[in-house]
């Protein structure tokens, strides 16, 4: 009979399934920039991409597309003191060393999440504090109110002088903040077109300031312009849900801008502390205005409980305005519900009956509360708490500073048309 090597052959396949079961047991797990992740092991990974094995196979990532990678071993494999190169450059005074040392480990996917969050924080305070000392060199301009005279200088100095990047990074920070000034200054003068130029000079500074979204957002629907107000106020709530401000923003925007059913759907999914803050109201209007909208058109389709249902709850949260009482007859009077219809009329009659023993100022007030949308003042708004947000270490509307600027290339290459023109 012949040797057979059976058995350890059968121990060596043993012995490699322990050891893949071992592998795939350290839970790796890649995250991609699209949002999937995949859990498994990692073979192998160079500077180009990384060879990833799970239950469906081999995955060839590149390493454009990993947002991070942390594996069950990279704690573990983080020598202590990790931060100390950058930590040490930063207490020596060299701010753009230490703020590249940071963003050098806060984008190593090797290291782990907490490890990379603390470098990221670090340069957000590097950039905070290299910020406030440039607005410090320029503060005898600023409480001048001379701060065009200090965007040309700063012009200037980039011009006349090679910046490093993280300089050119502080100066555009420090110029966005200039900038919201600028804004804020053209929003109390009354001239959103002028407010609206220099947010997009903002903008296409590519860096992220506090606030922002919600003040392009609150400028755009001041100006009219509802649909091109959206996007940034979606951004804003995304930013920060718990934000009050931006969230009835959002509402009032979808509303004015026909998008009546996610205007209704934002105001359902209102932060907690909505109906308590000073928002509440001008949202409430807004989102009444398209459920009773919802009710006319449901009625025009002959859908009469659907049509009753969205325009009763719709009126729950209208003001009580003579304009809004008169559609109210109008409707339930085409529903055929007349006991409705007829409280309504008395609605109109009582609020007619107030204005002409008022006299004339207030039924001229009433006519511009009726044909004045909500929202109005909302840009002076968002513009005072991005001024605030602006400063290093102030907290604006999702609670965050100035630190949040990134430090990527130039703007998004947007251009915004200045003139209103319909939705």
């Amino acid at each position: 009979m012949g040797f057979s090597n059976r058995p350890l052959v059968a121990m060596l396949v043993l012995s490699v399934a322990v050891t893949l079961a071992s592998s795939m047991a350290m839970g790796d797990i890649l995250y991609l920039k699209n949002g999937k992740k995949a859990e498994g092991t990692v073979v192998s990974r160079d500077d180009t991409k990384v060879i990833f094995q799970s239950n469906g196979g081999t995955l060839r990532v590149p390493m454009s597309q990993i947002d991070r990678l942390d594996t069950a071993q990279a704690a573990a494999a983080e020598q202590p003191g990790i931060l100390d190169d950058a930590q040490r450059l930063e207490k020596g005074g060299r701010a753009a060393e230490a703020y590249a040392a940071y963003e050098s480990l806060k984008n190593n996917i090797s290291l782990s999440t907490t490890t990379r969050q603390q470098a990221a924080d670090r340069m957000a305070a590097v950039l905070d504090d290299a910020v406030a000392k440039t607005k410090e060199r320029y503060s005898a301009d600023l409480d001048s109110g001379n701060i065009t005279v200090r965007l040309d200088q700063m012009e200037h100095e980039k011009a006349d002088r090679r910046l490093s990047r993280f300089e050119d990074l502080v100066l555009r920070v420090v110029e966005g903040d200039l900038r919201i000034r600028l804004a804020s200054q053209e929003i109390d003068k009354g001239n959103a077109t002028g407010a609206l130029s220099e947010l997009e000079k903002v903008e296409n500074l590519g860096i992220s300031c506090p606030g922002f979204n919600v003040a392009m957002g609150s400028v755009l629907l001041e100006m009219g312009l509802p649909a091109r107000a959206t996007p940034y106020l979606a951004k804003a709530v995304e930013e920060d849900s718990d934000d009050c401000f931006a969230a009835s923003q959002q509402i009032i925007a979808l509303s004015k801008a026909g998008r009546y059913e996610e205007a209704v759907s934002c105001w359902e999914k209102r932060p907690a502390a909505f109906d308590a803050s000073e928002f509440r109201n001008d949202a409430a209007e807004a989102a009444g205005k398209a459920l009773r909208t919802q009710g006319l058109a449901n009625l025009k389709e002959n859908r009469t409980i659907a049509a009753s249902n969205l325009y009763t709850k719709g009126l729950d949260l209208s003001p009580p305005r003579l304009d809004v009482y008169q559609e109210a007859e109008k409707f339930y009077t085409q529903l055929g519900d007349a006991e409705t219809a007829a409280k309504m009329n008395k609605m109109c009659s009582a609020l007619e009956s107030r204005l002409t023993m008022s006299g004339p100022t207030a039924r001229a007030g009433a006519a511009v509360s009726a044909s004045t949308a909500a929202g109005g003042g909302g840009a002076k708004k968002a513009m005072t708490r991005m001024q605030s947000a602006s400063r290093p270490g102030g907290a604006g509307a999702g609670g965050r500073s100035t630190s949040q600027a990134s430090g990527g290339g130039g703007g998004s290459g947007r251009k915004i048309i200045k003139k209103p023109g319909g939705g």
